[in-house]
């Protein structure tokens, strides 16, 4: 959608689009606690630290964006569980496929969480189905992407010479 916009346009509105859609996605995960704590909980985690920072590495901010998502599909219960559980697959689909595995990782956490932690013993096995459910659909989604990461990776200069626990530590926790 930005490829119609100058790149410097471009690069200083995909953040803010992110962060837009993240704060729509906690409004409306967080509408059962009220106006006010939903408001206050979309303008926290828009506004957090790591969101801000996450300005600097655009490739994250899809997946930054999709948890409160994620968590609002696997939290409601839809009209079916085949709707939902295609809902659910269809937004960690995205979320592979912004090739992110941190935030990949964290929304299926986040999720499993939820899972053991709000949903009834009574309704666990159905939700914990229509959770796998959905991250094998998300990965099936991205399954293209997925496969053709994997078979470049033999490729790259990390896997032949391999990496120091060091150099990977500086790269990801740099001072």
């Amino acid at each position: 959608l930005l490829s119609s916009l100058h790149f410097e346009t471009a690069i200083r509105v995909y953040p803010v689009l992110h962060w837009i859609a993240a704060g729509i996605g906690m409004l409306v995960l967080l509408q059962p606690v009220g106006a006010a704590g939903a408001w206050i909980g979309a303008v926290t985690y828009v506004f957090s630290g790591a969101s801000l920072s996450d300005a600097f590495y655009p490739h994250i901010l899809p997946g930054f964006m999709l948890v409160p998502w994620i968590l609002w599909a696997f939290r409601r219960d839809g009209k079916g569980e085949a709707r939902s559980a295609i809902l659910l697959g269809g937004l960690f689909g995205l979320d592979f496929l912004a090739a992110d595995v941190f935030t990949s990782g964290l929304a299926i956490a986040v999720a499993a969480i939820w899972l053991a932690m709000e949903i009834p013993r009574s309704a666990s096995r159905r939700h914990g189905l229509r959770l796998g459910a959905g991250v094998f659909l998300g990965l099936l989604l991205a399954a293209p992407q997925i496969v053709a990461t994997a078979a470049w990776i033999p490729e790259t200069n990390r896997s032949i010479l391999g990496m120091k626990l060091g150099e990977a530590t500086l790269f990801s926790v740099s001072p």
